[in-house]
């Protein structure tokens, strides 16, 4: 009847299912069924209703009304019923379960069992779920198994050592003196479990490694064996005599090994013949070899060993295999900081890497080139990191850019160098640069008149081509606006032996005007290209009218910010042209010590609301500008301004001319005390209210 469907038949049952609603009818069904004949006593099928409740405990339905079930079946004296009844108590229950309780007594009597199979379930149990109680009521009864006769029972008794010493590491000390005789064992999986165990007691309590050292010659003598050792088919994977224990018994000797020169240098002979004559065709092999080298790398090794390790991670970065390369290079991440030498041997292959489909590879050789940048090898290496950024996923360039100029600004002692690579950086990933980037920029030219020469000559050319990537459009008209002047005689340099033709004034400004006009640019690009034709006004006589006419054309634009701007910048092209020359200068050098100490302010913090990376001035220079003014000029209709009241007309002045020489105010423009024209000029109709101070020196804005 439906009480003893077949485990197999239960499984079509559930594939035949259509939807989930018929799914977890067939289930509920089923279930139902089985609970029924869990109530009676003498039912022959009770093992085959437990494997069927497994398979529906995998398919996540909730199975704990079976628990009860498996004490029983564990209970039984058939071997088939046992083993139904284990594999369910590891599954169905864990070690929190209370009736978990109730199989101590049946797991005491297996452990005492005539067969070995019998036994090892018991082991297996303990090991897999045995809680806290359990393994220390059972601890002594698996410590005799550790002498039996029988190899299987033994190697499980082992590995049940292993969760008894972690759930109790009060009982780590009954078994350190039981490490040495198991070690000489002959049966391998009981030495891969003694290991095992070596090394959960030496990473749980590290105060016992010294008293483990004395072991290293058992086990250098053991990996003697195994390396010299001929074919031995029963041990033998892909041509290598059992690479498991080799890898235990490395990764054992590293524990030992570790800060102990007398053991490291025992070991040495031995991790150089395994280095070199392990074959690495096979997977087997290499595994080996990994191992080999982070015990190279984490005991007291010499140096021709650390090369021979950093050798064979080369290699594997030849391996066709991604896991292998992947592994390799991280593993020579984790070496560079004492073998960079090394390493170096192997850049081509590292940079190579760089080429992988593979993004995870890909990031990882990214990692590794950095490190291995310095002073000699800067340049090739930036060559084909820019040529990588070129070709690199959008997710990893803004990483890459910010990496690209830290190194170049960290290793190169060209300048001319170091500003080249970050205008190429800028041209090729505008959109993905931080803005401690394009903050680096204006400092690094500021204090050579040939860098500003070649920054205002090379981007210039870059905003004719591309005006598309705001960052690059607003540091190019950044650096246009303060070095204009330069465009108009050609650019030697001599590092490169290369000459940028001079650029006529009308074509610089006819690009800004261009962009300025273009209704893809956003505010903050325009904000720029506003000053900088400002800045321009002074230094491009003939320009002028052309200049004037871009910023009154925005005085009527409809961001506020576009049109306030326009409005100043227009009423100080009206000033005298000495003054005006004054206020339109160059910004100060920023000093060394700001520079070194990266206080430099980047574009976005400088003016949090256009992003222009101008550094605010020292007080000392609004005092000097306010020096220089001393009495305010007349005005352009000949009207003499009215005296105002000295510290009113300075905070005027200063926030007239924050937009050049830093922030300015955050509400609406302070009241300047010069009259301007008493008549306002023309197109300056929708500011009347905003500016209404500015127009007439009366009330209005809030001042200072």
């Amino acid at each position: 009847g439906i009480m003893s469907m077949r485990l197999r038949e239960l499984i079509r049952a559930v594939r035949a299912c259509k939807t989930q609603a018929e799914e977890r009818d067939a289930i509920a069904k089923e279930c139902a069924a089985i609970r029924t004949a869990f109530k009676d006593e003498d039912n022959p099928y009770r093992h085959r209703n437990v494997a069927k409740l497994l398979f529906i405990h995998m398919l996540g339905y909730p199975t704990h009304f079976g628990q009860m079930e498996c004490l029983k079946l564990i209970a039984s004296p058939r071997f088939p019923e046992k083993r139904i009844g284990y594999l369910g108590l590891m599954l169905l229950l864990d070690e929190d379960t209370e009736v978990l309780m109730l199989v101590t007594n049946s797991l005491k009597n297996d452990l005492g069992h005539a067969n070995q199979f019998v036994i090892g379930q018991a082991l297996c149990a303990i090991g897999d779920i045995g809680s806290v109680d359990i393994c220390r009521d059972l601890a002594g009864e698996v410590e005799k198994l550790l002498s039996s006769p029988n190899a299987y029972v033994r190697k499980k008794s082992v590995l049940c050592l292993l969760r008894i010493t972690r759930k109790c590491p009060d009982m780590i000390e009954n078994y350190i003196d039981r490490i040495s005789s198991l070690l000489s064992d002959r049966n391998h999986g009981v030495l891969i479990g003694t290991l095992s165990l070596l090394i959960e007691l030496a990473e749980t309590e590290p105060s016992l490694i010294p008293s483990f050292r004395s072991l290293s010659q058992q086990l250098l003598k053991m990996l003697k064996n195994l390396v010299l050792s001929g074919y031995a088919p029963e041990h033998d994977v892909c041509g290598i005599t059992d690479p498991f224990l080799q890898v235990k018994i490395l990764r054992a000797l590293r524990m030992l090994a570790k800060g102990d020169k007398e053991v490291s240098d025992s070991i040495s002979d031995i991790l150089a013949q395994v280095a070199t004559n392990t074959e690495s065709a096979k997977n087997a092999g290499n595994a080996i070899l990994y191992e080999c080298v982070l015990t190279i790398v984490g005991i007291e090794a010499d140096s021709g060993l650390r090369v021979l390790a950093v050798n064979i991670l080369g290699r594997f970065l030849l391996n066709r295999d991604n896991n292998i390369r992947y592994v390799g290079l991280n593993t020579l991440a984790l070496v560079a900081s004492g073998d960079i030498k090394a390493i170096q041997r192997h850049r081509g292959t590292v940079v190579e890497c760089l080429k992988d489909p593979d993004i995870s590879i890909r990031r990882r050789a990214l990692d590794l080139v950095y490190l291995l940048v310095n002073e000699s090898n800067v340049r090739p290496l930036i060559k084909e990191l820019l040529v990588y950024l070129s070709n690199s996923d959008v997710e990893f360039k803004e990483d890459l850019t910010s990496k690209i100029c830290s190194v170049v600004t960290k290793h190169a002692s060209s300048k001319l160098f170091q500003t080249d690579t970050i205008i190429k950086v800028l041209t090729e990933a505008g959109e993905y640069v931080n803005d401690q980037v394009t903050a680096l920029l204006p400092v690094l030219i500021s204090s050579d008149s040939i860098l500003q020469s070649f920054a205002a000559h090379s981007l210039f050319r870059a905003l004719e081509k591309d005006n598309s990537k705001s960052k690059l459009t607003c540091i190019a008209a950044w650096t246009c606006g303060e070095y204009g002047e330069l465009l108009s005689s050609s650019c030697r340099i001599d590092e490169t032996d290369t000459v940028l033709e001079a650029v006529p004034s009308d074509r610089v400004i006819s690009t800004l005007v261009q962009t300025l006009d273009s209704s893809l640019q956003t505010v903050t690009v325009k904000q720029y290209i506003l000053t900088a034709l400002v800045k321009l006004y002074s230094r491009y006589a003939p320009m002028r009218m052309t200049i004037r006419s871009a910023l009154e054309k925005h005085s009527s634009s409809i961001f506020v910010e576009l049109q306030q701007r326009a409005v100043e910048y227009s009423l100080l092209a009206q000033m005298e042209p000495s003054l005006v020359k004054e206020l339109m200068d160059h910004m100060p050098t920023p000093d060394d010590e700001a520079v070194t100490n990266n206080e430099v302010q980047t574009p976005s913090t400088s003016r949090q609301t256009t992003g222009r990376p101008a550094a605010a001035p020292a007080p000392s220079a609004v005092d000097d500008l306010l020096d220089l003014l001393g009495d305010l000029p007349a005005n352009p209709n000949g009207n003499q301004a009215p005296p105002p009241a000295a510290a009113n007309s300075q905070q005027s002045l200063v926030d007239l001319m924050g937009d050049i020489f830093g922030p300015p105010p955050t509400e609406a423009p302070a009241q300047p005390s010069l009259s301007m024209s008493d008549a306002p000029l023309p197109g300056l109709q929708p500011q009347q209210d905003l500016l209404g101070g500015l127009m007439t020196g009366g009330g209005g804005g809030g001042g200072g």
